[in-house]
């Protein structure tokens, strides 16, 4: 297709920062024509740029987010909220899921941007990619892309620069269109797996070799059918990151008082940790290693429900979310 876009720039529909949007989508389109030329893909699509008034939206919207090489998420609360946003992030990572099996590859397929700092947790779809990085700069490290936009100009031209530098590089590998019939009716990644409609294409198990943190992950982890892993790489890592992350992981007292609560729950079971100090990502990976040691998934599920009882439900969502995942897949001894 001639008139595949190059990037596919994905956001919360907000009137107060519309404007802002497209000014940060024109300038990186821009600059992807500066460095790239016209012989080499290099435009964008934005729904109020790309799409033509008074036909329909639909279609096109799918086909571009089908076939374009990169989706840049512009991530907001709002955005997490959106089911359509949703959508968009796991068509482009399922297609990413989709290459990785094929070639053994993981491409970049979405490039998540702090558009405005999330007040609420980010969902297991968003913390399964690697979300953080150096290479754009220190001035978005510390702030939020739309206070780059409206501060230090240098700064700002900076941050597209480097941007476009890490799009071009991720570009040569390559990433497959989606078919339409797929792309139009996969459920939001935002959902709680446990919670959506079982998928209508049978996939294979996600090979070992599969990198983590490149971006690009599946929208929904990979089975692990009859290979007797009880959990994947990513998993673990989004499984470990989430307990550093929450309120027990911040100190050693919050931590012993969530060790007793799981104990509470097992009992008249018992389990012990191979180590029982130093970080918070310490006793998370022993807590981890030792749930996946056993050939039941208790231990796994009381690590969720010990912090719903102390941090409440909605806290616990995203860890809930995953383990449920997991022990659906749970191998049989």
């Amino acid at each position: 297709m001639s008139n595949e876009p190059f990037f596919f720039t994905s956001y919360a529909i907000r009137r107060a920062d519309r404007r802002l949007v497209a000014q940060f989508h024109a300038r990186l389109q821009d600059e992807m024509q500066i460095k790239r030329g016209r012989s080499l893909p290099h435009t964008g699509f934005l729904d109020t740029e790309s799409l033509k008034l008074g036909v329909g939206w639909r279609r096109p919207l799918v086909d571009a987010l089908r076939t374009t090489r990169f989706v840049i998420a512009l991530l907001s609360d709002d955005y997490l909220r959106s089911n359509w946003c949703g959508q968009e992030w796991a068509v482009a990572t399922e297609r990413a899921r989709r290459a990785t099996l094929a070639t053994g590859e993981e491409p970049v397929a979405v490039i998540p941007l702090f558009w405005t700092r999330p007040t609420e947790a980010l969902p297991p779809a968003v913390r399964a990619l690697q979300y953080r990085t150096n290479l754009l700069g220190s001035a978005y490290e510390d702030t939020c892309l739309v206070d780059l936009i409206r501060g230090d100009s240098r700064e700002y031209h900076q941050f597209i620069v480097d941007l476009t530098d890490l799009l071009t590089k991720a570009a040569s590998v390559p990433l497959p269109p989606l078919d339409f019939a797929t792309a139009d009716t996969l459920p939001s990644a935002f959902v709680p797996v446990s919670s959506a409609a079982p998928p209508t294409v049978s996939t294979p198990a996600v090979p070992e070799s599969v990198p983590h943190g490149q971006g690009g992950s599946p929208a929904r982890p990979g089975v692990v059918g009859n290979s007797g892993r009880r959990m994947t790489a990513a998993e673990k890592s989004l499984y470990i990151d989430i307990l550093v992350d929450s309120a027990v992981g911040r100190s050693r007292e919050s931590w012993d008082v969530y060790v007793d609560s799981i104990k509470g729950l097992l009992w008249p079971v018992r389990f012990s940790l191979l180590t029982d100090g130093g970080s918070a990502r310490v006793r998370s990976v022993a807590l981890a290693n030792e749930a996946l040691r056993r050939k039941t998934p208790e231990l796994l599920v009381a690590t969720v429900d010990a912090l719903a009882e102390l941090e409440g439900a909605e806290a616990a969502g995203p860890l809930r979310a995953l383990v449920d995942d997991v022990v659906s897949r749970w191998p049989q001894e």
